[in-house]
């Protein structure tokens, strides 16, 4: 359950969007170098999940290897 307009005051503080003004404003950033950035972003995603998706599965006792500090 959320309060009505809840939302979009969270919206407002999305950092996304937030430092893609910032960016615009403080460096010049224009559609067109942000639209780029954005595809790089979305390549090295891709990227990774190729990489990720191609990987083997662990053995079952290094399931756990990272998950808690030693």
């Amino acid at each position: 359950y959320r309060v009505p307009g809840e939302l979009q005051e969270m919206k407002k503080r999305d950092p996304i969007p937030n430092y893609a003004e910032t960016l615009r404003t403080r460096y010049n950033y224009t559609d067109a170098d942000l639209e780029e950035v954005e595809k790089k972003v979305a390549a090295t995603i891709e990227e990774a999940v190729a990489y990720a998706m191609s990987s083997p599965d662990p053995e079952p006792d290094e399931y756990l290897q990272y998950v808690y500090a030693k």
